[in-house]
């Protein structure tokens, strides 16, 4: 019974917690036109530290340039999140969402533009659970459990 508890809290937070990650993105989702947008060129993004197994390097990132057109007008969205050079390529062809009353708000369906938090999310609940499940397991029989 323990168990089936643990296993309904925890997938209500898990739930929620991404409700509330995603809640934003599905309010603007929802107000939003999409279309395919063209990677034009990239914008240095500075210089970011990247890790391999050899240890950490310094390298340049690139934030892509996307470039889309609304009722005839073209417009120019840099996101938020650089990367290093080919995680877009030029000419590459990525989903956006914006508003159509402000087209120059975008929100990029992509990893990093949506995804990235929640991915962030999941991992730190995988870890909560691959750590709590043995606790309430063992707490769960009965030799452990006590009759008062």
């Amino acid at each position: 019974m323990i168990l089936k508890k643990f296993i309904l809290l925890y997938s209500c937070v898990l739930f929620l917690g991404l409700l509330i990650l995603s809640f934003n993105d599905i309010l603007f989702i929802a107000e939003s036109e999409s279309q395919l947008a063209e990677v034009s060129h990239h914008v240095a993004g500075g210089e970011q530290t990247f890790y391999k197994i050899s240890g950490p390097y310094k390298e340049k990132s690139l934030k892509p340039a996307i470039t889309y057109s609304v009722d005839g007008t073209k417009y120019t969205y840099i996101p938020d999140y650089a990367c290093k050079e080919g995680c877009h390529p030029i000419g590459s062809r990525i989903t956006i969402f914006y508003r159509k009353d402000h087209p120059q708000e975008v929100l990029v369906s992509s990893l990093a533009g949506m995804w990235k938090y929640k991915l962030y999310f999941l991992i730190v609940m995988g870890v909560l659970l691959l750590t709590a499940l043995p606790y309430v397991y063992i707490n769960k029989r009965p030799e452990f459990v006590s009759n008062d």
